[in-house]
């Protein structure tokens, strides 16, 4: 319970997520994951931070999982100048505004540090050299059923298992 002015601030959202991770919500982490991306991101990057898989048996979706926050009115798709389209956490309007040049600037700086993982991987052997993926690529870089920041196949000896045949199976880098 809250008073309707308590709505859409800091304690309330702090509340709200304790509460569904409590439960065992996966609503409840990509509330939490939301708040520490300073209560917005670009749409594309909702799976990779709300830890839902894409698919998988007796999961909530990524996808149902923003579905189901939208439908609750507790998040909503919003175009923010310079970013694009983004998910964010329901708030004053202003609040989508302030800190564009700030969210933009972090942005870039992810980019930047992922592509030098991405450099260091390829560069140390770690991952197969032409296979890193990262979250600007077309596709998002999917392991198993999750999507991932920044993924890569690896044949380093301490990942790699065998099939029967005796094939290499690689491990991952994610």
């Amino acid at each position: 319970m809250y008073l309707e002015r308590q709505f859409g601030s800091p304690e309330y959202w702090r509340r709200l997520a304790t509460t569904l991770i409590e439960n065992n919500s996966a609503l409840g982490y990509a509330i939490a994951a939301l708040r520490q991306n300073g209560g917005m991101v670009p749409a594309r990057q909702f799976p990779i931070i709300s830890g839902s898989p894409v698919r998988q048996r007796k999961h909530l979706a990524a996808e149902t999982v923003l579905q189901r926050l939208t439908e609750a009115g507790l998040v909503r798709t919003v175009a923010v100048p310079g970013i694009g389209e983004c998910v964010a956490l329901v708030q004053d309007e202003e609040y989508y505004t302030v800190g564009t040049a700030e969210r933009r600037a972090r942005l870039f700086t992810e980019e930047i540090l992922l592509s030098a993982v991405r450099d260091y991987l390829r560069n140390l052997g770690i991952a197969s050299y032409n296979s890193v993926r990262t979250r600007t690529d077309q596709e998002l870089p999917q392991v198993g059923t999750f999507v991932w920041d920044l993924s890569a196949p690896s044949y380093l000896s301490a990942v790699v298992r065998f099939t029967r045949e005796g094939k290499p199976k690689p491990g991952f880098v994610a």
